[in-house]
Formats: structure tokens, C-alpha cells, sequence
């Protein structure tokens, strides 16, 4: 896979997993600092775990939890209960 693909794809999956567990649109999600969504881009591109997290964001429901081996999950966990 190129490099582009690659970024696109992590990009992707991040933006997604944002929206599936609502993240995006709260409001605290806009105080977020550009070195707190830095790091959470490299925690998310250097996930072993991509392919699960795909299917999980297909089948989970809106606004859920993310899943355990989410490397953002404490990142994302902090973001919903701030609100």
C-alpha cells in the first residue's frame, strides 16, 4: 500500500471512529488541543489493529463506546464524558 493510501486510510479510520462514538460535535471536542489530536493521529496510525476496527466501526452503533483495543479508547473515553 502507498504511502497516501496509507495516510488516507489512518485518516479515515480516526475520522470515523470520532463520529461513530460522537465525539465529533461535542463541544469539548473543539478545546481540544492540536497536540492532543497529533498524538491521537500517531496513536491511531501506528494501531497493529486496523482491519478490526474497520468492521467494528460498520457494525457498531452510533454514539457507542469505543472498543477495547482502540489505541484511542482513553483519548475518546475523555472526550465523551467531559460534555
Amino acid at each position: 500500500m502507498g504511502i497516501f493510501k496509507t495516510i488516507y486510510r489512518n485518516v479515515d479510520l480516526m475520522s470515523r471512529m470520532f463520529a461513530k462514538t460522537g465525539v465529533v460535535g461535542k463541544e469539548s471536542a473543539a478545546l481540544l488541543l492540536e497536540s492532543d489530536l497529533r498524538q491521537a493521529m500517531v496513536r491511531c496510525a501506528c494501531c497493529k489493529d486496523k482491519d478490526n476496527c474497520a468492521k467494528w466501526l460498520d457494525e457498531a452503533l452510533q454514539d457507542s463506546a469505543p472498543p477495547e483495543f482502540c489505541e484511542n479508547k482513553v483519548f475518546i473515553r475523555q472526550v465523551q464524558n467531559s460534555a
